[in-house]
């Protein structure tokens, strides 16, 4: 071990733009007429750097202390930033978004959304709680009202996640996670045996006269269904388009908030534009990176839920928006229209890698035509 205590009072305070060892790891950094005190160690092969605080509020005395603290950690195998990190844990809340913000630039928006969603709706009994407190007894209560649900499934799935950054970020001690499911959550919230149900979809025969209820409505919700049912688009690529994907003659939803990870290019109808033509008329500045559905605030997207409301309120409760997709797919196959195609039109990958490896058109014209079609059977 180094010699210590080589600085002095006067010393500090005459100290030049640098680091001026006080020794074993104790240094003073100046920078300019800036002072603060850093602890620098190896763990693991890697250098650490702690700071300490600013001086004078700190003074070389107090950060001595702080030091032989750090340096008694370190000889009884424990990492000083680490055992800081215990000493004053984030809540739930804070470590939930601070994750949120690491995966977003990895994520869709929808992925996001419902993150954040899910945190502020789901998990408020957690927020509250320092994150090394979580234990399974918390879990369950939070879970089990929402049990058997595929959203039960889905917040237990964020809450292990969670859960995990918060480990590796320090703030909980190693050991298995209590939101695990396999022989763990799985035994305690046994999974309720129910018959897999599919999205809800209105008969192809019905839905003319349902969009002409629709059209009754003139909310931006009841004029996104309206797109949403003749593009046979998933409900957030329509919650979450923006003007930079509108061309002329179709909309380019961007490869990163796709299902597919992939560009994906649907062709516009003339009733799909005049709805577009509204909702411009409605917002003539809007620019390229503002939303064609818009929020009550002009600004947030819709609500996920916003659609299904709207369904409520116009008599179709018992269905659900996803099932428009499958409305669509059963009239464009009724009219024998090849499965590819219509495949294709919803946005689904068609054949094996190896085949759309060699397909190297989407058929957008192809695809046109049937959705003109739908069009014309709904709208008209």
């Amino acid at each position: 071990m180094g010699r210590l205590n080589k600085l002095t009072d006067k010393q500090v305070r005459a100290a030049k733009t640098g680091l001026h060892g006080d020794g074993s790891g104790l240094f003073l950094r100046v920078q300019g007429d800036a002072r603060s005190w850093v602890f620098i160690y190896q763990r693991e092969k890697r250098r650490r750097n702690m700071g300490l605080g600013s001086y004078p509020t700190v003074s070389l005395a107090l950060a001595r202390e702080f030091a032989s603290v750090a340096r008694e950690q370190i000889a009884r195998g424990l990492d000083p930033l680490d055992e800081r990190k215990r000493a004053n844990p984030p809540t739930f809340e804070v470590m939930a978004l601070q994750f949120v913000d690491a995966n977003a630039p990895n994520w869709t928006p929808n992925v996001t959304e419902r993150y954040r969603s899910f945190i502020a709706k789901h998990l408020a009994a957690l927020n509250p709680m320092t994150v090394d407190k979580i234990d399974t007894p918390h879990i369950v209560a939070t879970l089990k009202p929402l049990w058997g649900t595929p959203t039960g499934a889905y917040v237990r799935s964020a809450i292990e996640r969670i859960l995990n950054y918060a480990t590796v970020s320090g703030y909980r001690a190693e050991g298995p996670n209590p939101a695990r499911f396999k022989g763990h959550i799985a035994l305690l919230l046994p999974q309720k045996q129910n018959p897999t149900e599919h999205h809800a979809a209105m008969p192809f025969a019905d839905v003319p006269a349902y969009y002409k209820r629709l059209l009754e409505r003139r909310t931006f919700a009841s004029r996104a269904l309206q797109f949403t049912i003749l593009m046979g688009l998933r409900q957030a690529e329509t919650r979450l388009l923006r003007w930079r994907e509108v061309r002329d003659d179709h909309i380019e939803i961007e490869a990163e908030r796709y299902k597919t990870r992939k560009a994906f290019r649907a062709p516009l109808s003339a009733p799909a534009r005049v709805i577009l033509d509204a909702m411009r008329a409605i917002n003539p500045d809007a620019g390229p990176d503002d939303l064609v559905f818009p929020g009550r605030d002009g600004k947030s997207p819709l609500s996920h839920r916003i659609f299904a409301q709207t369904m409520d309120f116009t008599g179709a409760k018992d269905f659900t928006v996803h099932g428009f997709r499958s409305s669509f797919a059963d009239w464009a196959l009724k009219q024998g229209n090849a499965l590819h195609v219509v495949d294709m039109c919803l946005g689904h990958l068609v054949g094996s890698k190896v085949s759309r490896a060699y397909l190297r058109t989407d058929m957008l014209d192809e695809r046109r035509s049937i959705i003109d079609a739908w069009a014309e059977y709904v709208a008209v």
